[in-house]
């Protein structure tokens, strides 16, 4: 069966998982760094939600973690080049507070290196 937006082979005709972007959807992908990889097949994930806390005016950024470790805000991506990039996945707020902790309330993309 083939994914008919991409004309390629998928898993038993599911979609696409709009929360992971793995290496094989961003192969032909221009882009030269993580950032761009985002804005280019993900723009949805650079959205915050708003200030989530009137003590925190931060806790609504999106956040980055590199193999599961914490590297800063949304600009890190900018320093991770594509060539590196096995995948990236998206956490929304309560999936981010849940692994990470409270001060993820604007999400957390995850970066997977090769």
């Amino acid at each position: 069966m083939h994914d008919s937006t991409r004309g390629r082979p998928n898993s038993g005709g599911a979609a696409r998982n709009s929360e992971v972007l793995e290496a094989d959807e961003f192969a032909g992908s221009t882009a030269l760094d993580a950032m761009a990889l985002v804005q280019e097949f993900r723009p949805n994930w650079l959205r915050a939600r708003g200030v989530t806390s009137i003590h925190d005016q931060s806790s609504d950024e999106v956040r980055v973690y590199l193999n599961g470790v914490s590297a800063g805000d949304v600009n890190q991506l900018r320093e991770i080049r594509v060539s590196d990039v096995r995948e990236l996945r998206h956490l929304g707020a309560a999936q981010a507070q849940a692994r990470y902790g409270v001060g993820h309330g604007g999400g957390v993309i995850e970066v997977l290196l090769r």
